[in-house]
């Protein structure tokens, strides 16, 4: 847990009433048959509201999503390109821990060894991975035996050939996707850019993705093209930013929930 205490709390008891006072702080939604969902990863304070949009839906749906989620971030600290994978049976959170789905992380990398690496050790350290653990761990809580998780990190990715090969784990796999939107705009100019770039990435534009504006464009981007081979349809569940939760109105940073289905 690199960025417990940073992020998120890393005593338990505390993470649960922050976790708890967000879930009790929704909107009433309902959602079915979600495939996939984006949920951002800034410090809990500023995004954790948003988030928890993402995670009521994922848990509207335990009963019917695949038993492996894929957890797809954007890479903070070096550049590779090819998807980091996490090779080891657990992850850990304040709550205790998150199986690793191990089957799947040896078949992408023995089969696909040109696109997925378990060689950085950087790894530990990218809080766009770690701020999702705990709230999985919440959600699932008594059903986390039956969930495994895989934990992808992307940077600068074919993203063409890596959701060619997602394409195999659709009937698998539930898809999560870790992205914040613009960083550091005035309140209004953050809102009128992460408005296109949300158009551009919930409505498909793939021959707009280079124009639109988010720090997990690439897992992402991926999630895009599967939406467009298999028609899944989008919601957007909520969108704020740093100045509506916690932050400066002078530079503010993006944050949606959206569910694909």
């Amino acid at each position: 847990m690199k960025v417990a205490d940073a992020f998120y709390p890393a005593d338990p008891v505390i993470l649960k009433q922050m976790l708890d006072y967000f879930f009790s702080n929704l909107e009433p939604f309902e959602v079915e048959n979600i495939k996939a969902g984006v949920a951002p990863h800034a410090g809990y304070v500023y995004s954790g509201q948003v988030a928890a949009y993402t995670y009521e839906a994922i848990r509207q749906n335990l009963d019917s999503i695949p038993k492996t989620i894929f957890v797809m971030s954007p890479d903070h600290y070096i550049w590779m390109n090819k998807v980091l994978v996490w090779n080891y049976d657990e992850v850990e959170t304040p709550f205790w821990n998150l199986k690793v789905d191990k089957k799947i992380v040896d078949e992408l990398l023995v089969n696909f060894p040109s696109l997925f690496t378990d060689e950085f050790l950087e790894y530990e350290q990218e809080h766009a991975q770690e701020t999702q653990y705990p709230f999985l761990k919440y959600i699932l809580w008594e059903k986390s035996n039956e969930f495994k998780i895989v934990p992808l990190i992307f940077w600068q990715v074919d993203i063409m050939q890596v959701a060619k090969i997602l394409e195999n784990y659709v009937w698998k796999a539930f898809f999560l996707v870790s992205s914040d939107l613009s960083h550091y705009h005035p309140y209004e100019e953050a809102i009128d850019i992460d408005m296109r770039t949300l158009d551009i990435l919930v409505n498909k534009k793939i021959e707009e993705i280079n124009l639109a504006d988010a720090c997990g464009i690439y897992p992402w981007a991926s999630l895009v093209l599967l939406a467009l081979r298999f028609n899944w349809e989008w919601k957007l569940l909520k969108y704020m930013n740093s100045w509506d939760t916690a932050g400066d109105k002078s530079k503010v940073v993006g944050y949606a929930s959206v569910v694909y289905r």
